[in-house]
């Protein structure tokens, strides 16, 4: 059964055991009066069952208290208007029932949530439609730098620019206000993705096609419209996805490595938005041979990170080189890299090539995620367990 608190303002969870009966999984090892002792209506059963009961409803009502039905309140009425909850039930979904103040009926914001790709249009209206509105926009903190920007008399908002979200989207609330000494309010949730075209993953590894065909699956969606898919490089990939959104990309076959070739090829896989012609570029390091050189790294706060290399043992100074070229950083001579701190990548693949005289030694690449983060150490290995008080070793 369930009630509400109404000054706790939480669900109350409450059993009724009348049905509840005892039974003894095997009579056959007890003797009767102990049989009769703990069967139904006995003085035992009774005790059983309180306690039990009392156990339930402490451990769910724990648990229901994290359900705070007015929450309604911002999910549903979104408005300053207050909601009177009355009654609440439960079946498969939770059901509530109450009353509200009659002005909830002068306005809301239609739609209640909105998701907008960065730098965006939309325009937001009322149902009803009211005449006189002012509109403002306003991070959810309630600050206004970079929450994008609103005509304050026709709704139209313009989403802000990707530079602008610091992360892979931000909210911001769209504010509706009525007329009068007392106005009328009703606010929208808006979420800004910081990419209107999402592929994942967005770079990973791949052994060149040789005796067997090499695959890797990708997945990609848009706000809106059709994605038309392409390879910038060997591989190959299907120009439409699968009907769920996933598709196959092929690796190029095996190449003979040498002095003018590396043992890695990258690959852009790129989707395109055949409506806005926005795009995301994923990205495949597809191994041909083995690497030659052993890449250290050792981060050095979060912007800086000092690579070596190494063959047979023996330190190198290679050629250092990195991916994307441009937009992620630097790095020097010596292999100090720099990352970008605005930049809008979220790796980098750092390259060595090393010859030693006419004689080429080879090539290596590392994967780093952006920004650049020491890695916690290697935990020391567990130590076995030795005899204790005589019992044998585990």
């Amino acid at each position: 059964m369930f009630s509400i608190d109404k000054e706790a303002r939480r669900v109350v969870i409450k059993f009724d055991l009348q049905l509840a009966n005892v039974y003894v999984t095997d009579p056959g090892q007890l003797p009767a009066w102990a049989i009769d002792y703990l069967g139904n209506n006995s003085p035992y059963f009774y005790q059983v069952k309180e306690v039990f009961r009392r156990q339930l409803e402490e451990k769910l009502n724990e648990a229901a208290h994290a359900v705070d039905a007015f929450v309604l309140h911002s999910l549903l009425f979104n408005n300053t208007d207050a909601v009177q909850m009355k009654t609440i039930d439960v079946q498969a979904d939770m059901i509530s029932f109450g009353s509200i103040s009659p002005r909830l009926t002068t306005f809301a914001i239609d739609p209640s949530e909105k998701l907008l790709g960065y730098g965006a249009t939309h325009t937001f209206t009322t149902n009803p439609v009211v005449a006189g509105l002012k509109w403002s926009v306003s991070n959810l903190d309630g600050s206004s730098t970079g929450a994008g920007q609103i005509d304050a008399d026709t709704g139209r908002y313009t989403a802000p620019g990707v530079d602008q979200i610091g992360g892979t989207y931000k909210r911001v609330k769209v504010t509706a206000t009525g007329t009068g000494s007392n106005p009328h309010v009703s606010k929208a949730l808006v979420t800004i993705a910081a990419r209107a075209v999402t592929l994942n993953p967005l770079v990973q590894t791949c052994q060149a096609s040789d005796s067997q065909t090499e695959t890797r699956q990708f997945t990609a969606n848009s706000l809106s419209g059709a994605l038309k898919w392409t390879v910038i490089g060997d591989g190959r990939i299907p120009e439409n996805a699968n009907p769920d959104r996933t598709n196959v990309y092929t690796a190029p076959t095996k190449q003979d490595v040498g002095v003018s070739k590396r043992s890695f090829t990258v690959d852009e896989v790129k989707v395109t938005n055949t409506a806005t012609q926005q795009t995301q570029s994923s990205f495949v390091v597809v191994t041909h041979d083995k690497q030659n050189l052993v890449l250290n790294m050792e981060v050095q706060g979060t912007n800086q990170a000092k690579f070596s290399a190494k063959f047979n043992g023996q330190s190198l100074d290679p050629t250092w080189g990195l991916f994307p070229v441009t937009g992620a950083g630097s790095i020097d001579s010596t292999g100090l890299y720099t990352a970008d701190s605005k930049s809008v990548h979220q790796f980098v693949i750092i390259t060595a090539r090393a010859s030693m005289g006419d004689f080429f030694l080879g090539d290596a690449f590392s994967i780093q995620a952006l920004p650049l983060g020491a890695l916690p150490e290697k935990p020391n290995p567990e130590v076995a367990q030795g005899s204790l008080d005589g019992l044998p070793q585990i």
